[in-house]
Formats: C-alpha cells, structure tokens, sequence
C-alpha cells in the first residue's frame, strides 16, 4: 500500500532469485547492508560466525544477519519506497534472467543505485548514544559496539530505534 508509483507492485516477497522488479531492489539493497554489516562487525573485532538469532549447521556470518535486522526497514525498505515513488527506477530498468526467471537491475540502474544507497548511508540520523548526529553506517557502527559492550559487561542489548 506505500507504493504509489503503478508501474510497481509488490504482493508477497520473494528471492533466490528475486521474480519482481520490487523484490530485486529489496535483496539488492539487503545484500549491501549485510556487507557493510559485516564489514564493521570484523572491524569491531567479533566473529561474525556466532548468531543470536540466526543459525544453522553450515558456517555462515549468523552475527551480520542479526545485527541487519534492526536496519532493514529504516535503511532499505524506506530506501527502496523512494526509489520506486520517487521513479528514481523505472520498470525499464531492470531484465529477466529467462533461465532462472531472476529480475535484476541492469547494468546503469545498478550504477544509480548504488550512488543513491551510498547517498542513504551517509544521510544523517541522531542516535541515543551520541549527542552529534551521525551516518546510518556510524549508527550500524555504533549498534555492534553495543552489542560488544553487551557481551563484555553482560547488559541488556538495546536495539536501534529511528527516532522522527
């Protein structure tokens, strides 16, 4: 219902391979917050390989996809209703993959996308823990030093709230 461009719609979510337009700019958009996730937990000095919430038998970084969670819809989900109301992308941008049935950006939109996730990652927030506003990547940055904190002390984990 929040999208308000009627060349896009969206009923159920879907990946691995995304069949819509909408569900290629929701995976696109994840897996760029997961690396940048994942890069500040390494940065941080954790192993990315033990989860909270997410696990399973195969080695994966389970820590990247709990710490995510808490900035998919303030990062990505916000991100990509702009793009598509905005008619940042159009339904011209993207190709099917006829083997897979895949939707993906092509090659220029990929481009204009990641100018304008880059964009959203350095827009600037307020965060509880500081009195300066700072970057959605500072924020994420900030959050996995709670969660470190959390560990060594042995406090509550406090999820990041996007205050209006």
């Amino acid at each position: 219902k929040l999208i308000s461009n009627s060349a896009f719609h969206f009923s159920l979510r879907n990946r691995q391979p995304p069949t819509d337009s909408v569900n290629s700019l929701l995976s696109f958009g994840y897996t760029l917050l997961f690396n940048n996730v994942l890069s500040l937990i390494i940065a941080e000095g954790l192993s990315p390989y033990l989860g909270n919430f997410h696990y399973g038998e195969d080695k994966k970084p389970y820590l990247a996809f709990d710490l995510m969670e808490e900035f998919r819809s303030p990062i990505v989900d916000s991100f990509v209703l702009k793009l598509i109301n905005s008619s940042i992308v159009k339904p011209k941008d993207f190709d099917r993959v006829a083997s897979t049935g895949g939707v993906y950006l092509n090659k220029q939109a990929r481009r204009v996308f990641l100018e304008q996730f880059e964009k959203r990652m350095n827009e600037e927030i307020s965060h509880p823990d500081l009195q300066s506003s700072v970057s959605y990547r500072q924020a994420i940055q900030l959050q996995i030093r709670r969660y470190k904190s959390s560990l060594l002390q042995g406090s509550a984990y406090q999820a990041f709230l996007r205050s209006v």
